[in-house]
């Protein structure tokens, strides 16, 4: 509810234009931090690329690159997490479970490494020309 009146107040003093006030300020509501921070980040390098000093021909490849592989990203993690339920129904995950031999603050730090590597990925892949 927080969230949905922060928006109208924006939106009433016009600090937000009407075309940011659709379904998309409405993400974390019904999603976790961890997806709607994802969204976040590849809002904010769509927004760089944007910004950028590119002409529009250039500016669409490199959005569609980026569309490209993060649509990628996407697929790549359902097919991983179908592989992680089939380990999890067979009772393998219990075998190889190493959360209870790492400390929760390595698990975060390796996270945050992970994140950082696909954010450049992104940015790498984003600008890399198509043969």
């Amino acid at each position: 509810c927080f969230m949905v009146f922060l928006l109208y107040i924006l939106k009433a003093s016009r600090i937000i234009c009407n075309r940011y006030l659709s379904c998309r300020a409405a993400i974390g509501m019904y999603l976790p931090i961890h997806l709607s921070a994802c969204i976040m980040i590849g809002g904010i390098v769509k927004l760089i690329f944007k910004k950028l000093n590119m002409n529009d021909n250039a500016k669409k490849q490199v959005i569609t690159n980026g569309t490209l592989y993060c649509s990628g990203l996407i697929a790549g993690e359902g097919l991983a997490g179908v592989l992680l339920a089939i380990a999890a129904v067979s009772g393998v995950d219990k075998i190889w479970s190493l959360s209870d031999m790492i400390p929760p603050y390595i698990l975060t730090l390796n996270s945050m490494i992970i994140l950082l590597l696909t954010v450049f990925s992104l940015i790498y892949f984003s600008q890399k020309k198509s043969d």
